[in-house]
């Protein structure tokens, strides 16, 4: 369990940390850098580190003694003790015993709520993609595929639909393309698409999802999932428009903007547009 807090301290510090730079510098970051800084935090929650674990019993040993009395409760380091009239559980051990129960039976409630989430929206996903038709133009779909030096084949359908573009399938990924799109509209999404495929984005937010059951009791976690959202999809956006013209920008604006709307484009979050 001390390896459970001690992840969970690492990451929030650098969750805070992260949070307090984009206030200061947060003009002078790219979109890149704040997903890669993210995606730290959720590698620090779940890699236990114990050169920390170390550090952070040090600095506890060297806590004032008003502080270090309150520290005491969730305090490991002598579970029984012993006295003339018996032997007892130590306070601490008891506060810990009751801890890791409430925890694993949260995490567990958590954890089946999200599986059913998600296989409820793997459901729907499918049977969208499953009244598509497979799209013809594999000229274009392998030029957007070397352009972008997406190693892995991509299957590309073309639904029927009026909603957003989107991505299913985490070992065959399948792209389906909904609604009306002009040519360079059609290579966008595609990119788009494909970034989120080339940097294995479902990967990293299925760890966040595991991340949100397992830290339930983390407080300062609780933004991390809207975050993270908005540093995955503008960073594709970054990489798609890094050599757009002002026309163009504006073009691929609109696009993110008819997606909000429902039209045609690609999947994002709401939240997406103030950083546009």
């Amino acid at each position: 369990m001390s390896y459970l807090l001690v992840m969970t301290l690492t990451g929030t510090l650098l969750f805070l940390g992260y949070g307090i730079l984009v206030k200061l510098v947060g003009r002078f970051m790219s979109r890149g850098l704040r997903y890669r800084i993210l995606n730290i935090v959720l590698l620090l929650h779940v890699i236990p580190l114990t050169e920390l674990k170390v550090l952070y019993r040090y600095l506890y040993e060297k806590l004032p003694v008003e502080t270090s009395e309150i520290a005491e409760r969730i305090h490991m380091g002598q579970a029984i003790v012993s006295t003339e009239s018996g032997t007892y559980m130590s306070n601490g051990f008891k506060f810990v015993i009751v801890f890791v129960t409430v925890w694993i039976a949260c995490t567990t409630v958590k954890f089946v709520k999200c599986c059913v989430g998600y296989i409820r929206s793997r459901r729907q996903l499918g049977k969208i993609a499953g009244m598509c038709q497979e799209y013809v133009d594999v000229e274009k779909v392998e030029s957007v595929r070397r352009e972008i030096r997406l190693r892995r084949r991509v299957e590309v359908m073309k639904g029927t639909g009026e909603g957003s573009s989107f991505t299913i399938g985490m070992f065959r990924p399948v792209i389906v393309l909904q609604g009306k799109l002009s040519e360079r509209e059609l290579e966008w999404t595609l990119k788009h698409e494909m970034t989120h495929i080339k940097r294995n984005d479902v990967i990293w937010k299925l760890l966040l999802d595991l991340v949100r059951c397992i830290y339930w009791f983390n407080i300062f976690l609780k933004p991390l999932p809207g975050i993270f959202d908005i540093a995955c999809e503008t960073s594709c956006d970054e990489i798609v428009t890094k050599d757009f013209t002002k026309e163009e920008r504006n073009a691929y604006a609109q696009l993110v903007l008819r997606s909000l709307r429902g039209g045609s484009g690609f999947s994002f979050s709401k939240d997406r547009c103030n950083h546009e």
